[in-house]
């Protein structure tokens, strides 16, 4: 069962660590879903990632609302690119050049993915424009805002703007009491 098929447990229910370790787990290990490997990455884009979509409300307005990613062939594309670059001594690959295939929702995803779930990961955001690197900070802000309750306790230390000084993902270390700690944040 995904994630976002799934009701999530409130705080105070005995299966809420649980619930999300397991589903943390799948973003590391990935799992196998009729023969198919779906890799952790995919797992977390598909279900943990969250973009702001443009929907219709019941009057026709234009609205944002959250959403998680849908898959499509650009995902099964780049993440068999990324497999292929991490099975080559990790080298590099670039998109780039197209409308509409998703560039920027899966840097920022990649850049998410590794902030939350890959221990002491280091991501560097580079673009071709100022405009480019907007729109990836920004859909990652959006991730930020709407990031499911076991990412609660993760704070973002920096400023996008400030080049001079990297922005840092860490666990919040201000002084609360244990109890007001998401419990997730102790395994």
């Amino acid at each position: 069962d995904w994630l976002i098929n799934q009701q999530k447990p409130s705080r105070d229910d005995k299966e809420y660590v649980p619930f999300w370790l397991k589903h943390i787990e799948y973003c590391k290990s990935g799992v196998i879903v009729g023969g198919i490997h779906i890799s952790g990455w995919l797992y977390w884009h598909l279900n943990f990632f969250i973009i702001m979509d443009d929907q219709e409300d019941d009057y026709g307005n234009e609205i944002r609302m959250p959403i998680n990613p849908e898959l499509r062939d650009n995902e099964w594309l780049l993440e068999w690119a990324f497999k292929q670059a991490r099975n080559q001594d990790n080298k590099p690959i670039m998109a780039f050049g197209t409308r509409r295939f998703a560039k920027s929702v899966i840097e920022s995803s990649q850049l998410a993915y590794s902030s939350f779930i890959r221990e002491n990961s280091f991501y560097v955001i580079a673009g071709g424009s100022s405009a480019d690197i907007n729109n990836i900070t920004n859909y990652y802000d959006d991730f930020y805002e709407q990031r499911p309750d076991c990412f609660s306790d993760f704070m973002i230390n920096g400023d996008w703007g400030r080049i001079s000084k990297p922005v840092v993902i860490e666990f919040n270390h201000r002084k609360v009491k244990k109890k007001d700690i998401n419990p997730v944040s102790y395994h």
